[in-house]
């Protein structure tokens, strides 16, 4: 497993931990579900990479919000609007793959301003 993948799991469950309350608000079942599919690493560089993807949460759901208008109209007429929250994001957080902070800001979208 690499460091992306890592971080690619880290980040659904951090979604999942604060858009469903998966894992009961527990930080320690949530990092346990990323030892559990992600061996290979230390138990610090899991801590880690959970942290980092609560950071990358935080930093995205502001940014959805400001932007929804913009998503909006995106899923409207086919567009994608993403060069704005791409080069925010991987500024940001330039270990994560695209199409992580991608999926972070779609499932955001969706979570918050399409069901």
């Amino acid at each position: 497993m690499t460091r992306g993948e890592l971080l690619d799991f880290a980040a659904d469950v951090a979604w999942r931990f604060n858009a469903n309350d998966s894992y009961g608000s527990n930080r320690a079942t949530a990092i346990r579900a990323i030892r559990r599919k992600c061996t290979g690493f230390t138990p610090r560089q899991i801590e880690n990479a959970f942290d980092s993807a609560m950071s990358l949460y935080d930093v995205v759901q502001p940014l959805v919000k400001e932007h929804a208008a913009e998503f909006w109209a995106a899923t409207e007429c086919g567009d994608k609007t993403w060069s704005l929250l791409d080069t925010v994001l991987k500024r940001q957080f330039p270990a994560y793959r695209l199409s992580t902070l991608r999926g972070m800001v779609a499932m955001t979208f969706y979570y918050w301003h399409m069901r």
